[in-house]
């Protein structure tokens, strides 16, 4: 059986009880002087070595007895045969069997006659083993079934059972069987981990917790082997952790609980202390610098955010972090010429601090602090002396002297030295000397208090590339990856080059990110995960090996929701990004709901003509529906649908229909080297707008567009536009980006000598910057767009054209397209005339029944309607903070949306010379707007904003992120009133009181109000 101390304990059952063997070299010197000495007496039988191999034992056992010096056997019982004496060798005792026989004994139904040897393996059993099957136990022995019965082996197998970590305890024991022995293995598994929790703990997470373990690389998860080392191990680390949020004075121990048959249930319980912050910091001996600055200067433990009193925003104290800090301030002094600069061994005091005040933010909390007084020895400043190069020959020194930046005299910057020598590694390496050195030689000559320096270089030899392999890419071509690369085989390998080809490969998005090793990419921008530079000495030349792992190139969209103005909604898209492995795409989409329907499909070439020019297209159609009445009854949930036919839905709401049909084509080429783009798009648009409503349909014939006349002026509204576009992008990948920019400006230009009956001109442009904080791991996103359109030529835009925001695209809290600059425009309603007691007269059909609801008598009067007509410019703004929860595939982003669209230009509003007219000429007392119409004050230019939280899961079969978002809105329209410019009409023009007041209501002021809030999703991120 195992002891304690690892020892093997073998117990034989034949034997008595409790009775060990001796150790094995005991064993064979005893067995050796049993046969040599006290062997039986059997006639003419030798008896078996004690430690011969079992193969010299076959061979010894098939050669005849013949020579000197040995012994001769012979069968029991039978007279040795007559031979010729030969004399002894001179030298060597002769042995000679009694002439007795034998006593016959009892041989096993296995063994061979005339042969003796060791029992054999009859069987081997394992007894305990609950998880792990007998066939992985037997694979993980040397001993089988058969082989000879042998002490030393079965110590090796022991051992090998033991080394596997699975086992408490081991016993092995050997007992006889009916012809051999029989080999049990009696095992104690080690108990599975069922649960892990974690009381007390506040200032950890779980998943930080997790990170470390495996960083650490502590085996320590659940359904994982309970081991007390691992555990202690955990611990250690778990005190690391709270060590460094403040808990110095934290304590952990680990609690275990049976779980039925083999398992536990671990708890580590936490008391965490009270936690330590960063106090007061005080330096001694410094004269150059302000407290201020260098507080600034520290990252990881200055007191920071609002005032000092504000204790919970102060840093926690940490002394690895305080060591850090220091070396920041040392780096400081000689960036300023204080080379001997030296912060001391900070002196830290521990106090407990108390809550002077009865506020949680004011006070300094209980708690502890840590006061640092930091001694520091700045000595005096040097400037640089003599400055040289050796053994440069591929440049001049004098250029090599420019990217030092410093020269004889100036302050000696030991920032800009170590910032040269990176530079020179990179000059360098854009020439191929990819083992480029440059070792510095600094001289302080403390008399004159100046540094001489030296800078040894070694060039080493320039490589050239020899082969460029791709190996992971199982679907795509290798030419779409090649066509990145900015080296060619045969060509000096420019590091610079390579750096931004590897770049250019992880913008494709075809494959998971090439990622720089270490985080830095190595100082020659070689060093690369998944990417193997060999080189090869003796010619000069390296081989490049990129290793890529290729993700799913289809992408399956989905987007719905319920929106004021769309309705009930939901949409699809489908794309794929690396068609048929040759890196083109082809995307398919469409969108159903309430008020919308729209198809497109596209494709995109990125290579036409095997050049570097993208060339694509899209076709597209789309059918939207404008109920003005149903997004008011959305707002405050109200059923309005039997209101749409009524006098006060056909001239106090807008409702109308566009249909949009065409297609779009475009071609872009790049800039040389650059991630910069010059392109070049054209767009053929088919639309027509129908109205359903009165006020709709005098609005629009109002507005003088000046191509269309007559009752049908907006059906065949044709536009053909071609746009100019620059590009520049040169974010990491492009769903997924964590650092780099993107710019778009374009121009587009429509009409004149391209056709069409729509003159318009309409710049846009738009920023998106992506910035990794938190060392990668987070990342800060910002979007500004900013597009603005006009008419030319005595024609301005057609209502499609303008501008509306809100919902899961720009806005996020406000429902789609619900945010437009509001008018006034005049039109002609009726309200039925009413008896003497105020009772509408309705209208009698030809069997004189009543007919309810019809007016049987009506008066018209003008009166002003608030109408949405979009807006000319549009500004936006998108801020978010993205957080990695659960690896990259769960973001949780806050957010920030902010931006409107507004009148700039309401000249853009014109209105057609006599398109008020039969207003005027029935009622001139009421004034009506000319020659165009103005919004609303108040109501234009009224920024909205909502914050909220989005969070983002990609799914494997979707590769694009579902975002889920609520957004609040801190911006918006709250009971904004807004009083029609008229006065009340004269009461003559109504029979009676009655109707004049059921006409009231028409006068009254508007109340615009927006929800507070609204949540969303959609299968794509907001930028």
């Amino acid at each position: 059986m195992r002891t304690k101390g690892g020892m093997l304990r073998l117990r034989h059952l034949g034997a008595l009880p409790g009775r060990r063997w001796a150790p094995p070299a005991r064993i064979a010197m005893l067995g050796l002087a049993v046969c040599l000495f006290v062997s039986p007496a059997m006639k003419g039988q030798q008896s078996t070595p004690p430690a011969k191999p079992k193969a010299a034992a076959q061979k010894s056992a098939n050669q005849p007895p013949s020579a000197a010096g040995k012994i001769q056997l012979q069968n029991p019982g039978v007279a040795p045969a007559p031979q010729e004496k030969q004399p002894a060798p001179s030298g060597k005792i002769q042995l000679q069997a009694p002439g007795l026989a034998p006593v016959p004994t009892a041989r096993k139904p296995t063994a061979k006659p005339g042969k003796e040897g060791p029992p054999l393996i009859e069987a081997i059993i394992f007894r305990g083993n609950r998880r792990i099957p007998d066939s992985t136990l037997q694979a993980r022995i040397f001993t089988h079934r058969g082989d000879a019965y042998n002490v030393n082996n079965l110590e090796r197998d022991f051992m090998a059972l033991w080394n596997t970590g699975y086992f408490d305890d081991i016993r092995c024991v050997a007992s006889d069987g009916k012809y051999g022995k029989i080999i049990t293995f009696f095992l104690r598994e080690k108990k599975l981990i069922r649960s892990i929790d974690y009381k007390g703990m506040s200032s950890l997470t779980e998943s930080d917790v997790m990170d470390r373990f495996q960083q650490e690389k502590v085996p320590l998860s659940i359904m994982s082997q309970y081991d007390p080392v691992v555990v202690k191990r955990a611990i250690v680390v778990l005190e690391e952790m709270l060590a460094e949020n403040g808990r110095q004075y934290a304590t952990v121990r680990a609690r275990t609980r049976d779980i039925p048959p083999d398992s536990v249930a671990l708890t580590f319980v936490v008391v965490e202390g009270p936690k330590v912050k960063v106090g007061k910091i005080i330096f001694q001996g410094d004269t150059v610098f302000p407290k201020s600055k260098l507080i600034e200067t520290m990252k990881y433990s200055k007191p920071i955010g609002l005032p000092p009193w504000f204790w919970i925003f102060h840093k926690t104290y940490n002394k690895d972090k305080v060591d850090a800090d220091l070396e920041k301030i040392r780096e400081l002094y000689q960036a300023h010429g204080y080379f001997f600069a030296l912060p001391e061994e900070p002196i830290t005091k521990t106090v407990t601090t108390h809550r002077p005040l009865p506020f949680i933010f004011l006070g300094r909390g209980r708690g502890k602090q840590v006061n640092i007084t930091v001694p520091i020895e700045q000595g005096h400043q040097y400037r640089l002396g003599r400055f040289e190069i050796r053994g440069n020959h591929l440049f001049k020194t004098q250029q090599l002297e420019l990217l030092l930046g410093m020269k004889t005299g100036d302050i000696f910057d030991l920032s800009k030295v170590r910032k040269a020598l990176k530079n020179y590694t990179k000059l360098y390496g854009a020439y191929g000397y990819i083992n480029f050195t440059a070792n510095p030689d600094i001289e302080p000559d403390r008399k004159r208090r100046v540094i001489n320096l030296a800078l040894d270089f070694d060039e080493a030899h320039q490589y050239f590339v020899h082969r460029i392999n791709f190996s992971g890419n199982t679907k795509t071509r290798d030419e779409v990856i090649r066509r990145q690369l900015l080296i060619d085989e045969g060509s000096v390998f420019n590091t610079a080059l390579w750096k931004m080809s590897i770049y250019r490969i992880n913008q494709l998005g075809y494959f998971n990110p090439i990622k720089p090793a270490g985080g830095g990419g190595g100082g020659n921008g070689t060093n690369y995960q998944g990417v193997t530079v060999v080189q090869n000495n003796k010619n000069h030349t390296v081989d490049l090996d990129v290793n890529l792992k290729e993700k799913g190139r289809n992408s399956i969209g989905f987007s719905g929701g319920i929106s004021g103005i769309y309705g009930n909604f939901v949409g699809a898209n489908f794309a794929t990004n690396n068609f048929l492995g040759l890196g083109d795409t082809l995307s398919i989409g469409g969108q159903v709901g309430t008020f919308v329907t729209s198809a497109n499909i596209g494709f995109t070439e990125p290579y036409f003509l095997n050049r570097p020019m993208t060339v694509g297209g899209t076709i597209f159609l789309s059918d939207y529906h404008f109920d003005e009445l149903q997004q008011y009854g959305a707002l405050f949930g109200l059923n309005l649908k039997n209101v749409t036919n009524t006098p006060f839905g056909q001239s106090y709401f807008q409702n109308y229909q566009q249909n949009s049909k065409g297609f779009t084509v475009f071609a872009n080429y790049p800039m040389r080297r650059s991630f910069a783009r010059l392109g070049l798009t054209y767009e053929f648009q088919n639309s027509s707008i129908q109205a359903f409503s009165a006020a709709s349909q005098s609005l629009f014939e109002a507005l003088d567009y000046g191509q269309f006349a007559g009752p049908n002026q907006l059906n065949g509204i044709i536009e053909s536009q071609i746009t100019p576009t620059y590009l520049y992008d040169n974010r990491d990948n492009p769903i997924f980006p964590h650092r780099g920019k993107y710019i778009s400006a374009t121009l587009g230009f429509s009409g004149s000598i391209l056709g069409g009956n729509v003159n318009t001109i309409s710049p846009a442009l738009e920023f998106k910057y992506y910035h990794p904080i938190n060392h990668g791991r987070n990342v800060l996103a910002f979007h500004f767009l900013g597009e603005t359109i006009s008419g030319y030529g005595g024609k301005v835009p057609p209502p499609y054209a303008r501008f509306y925001m809100g919902g899961q695209y720009d806005i996020r809290g406000f429902n789609i397209y619900s945010i437009s600059p509001v008018i006034w425009f005049p039109t002609i309603g009726q309200v039925c005339n009413r008896d003497a007691k105020g009772n509408p007269i309705w209208a009698v059909a030809a069997n004189g029944t009543v007919e309810s609801g019809t007016c049987g008598s009506f008066t018209n009067f003008p009166y002003n309607t608030t109408e949405v007509p979009g807006g000319d410019t549009e500004l936006l703004g998108n801020f978010e903070y993205r957080i990695p929860v659960v690896g990259p595939d769960v973001v949780l982003a806050p957010f920030m949306d902010i931006g409107d669209a507004f009148i700039l230009r309401p000249s853009q509003l014109k209105l057609q010379p006599n398109a008020l007219s039969s207003i005027t000429s029935q009622y001139p007392y009421f004034q009506v707007p000319t020659g165009h119409l103005t919004p609303i004050p108040g109501l234009n230019f009224h920024p909205r904003s909502s914050v909220g939280l989005a969070l983002d899961v990609t799914l494997p079969m979707v590769h694009m992120p579902i975002e889920i978002y609520y957004g609040y809105n801190v911006l918006r329209l709250r009971n904004a009133y807004a009083t029609p410019p008229q006065e009340l009409p004269p009461e003559s023009l109504f029979p009676n009181i009655a109707t004049y007041d059921s006409a009231l209501p028409y006068f009254e002021r508007q109340i615009f109000s927006e929800p507070h809030g609204m949540a969303g999703f959609t299968v794509q991120q907001t930028f």
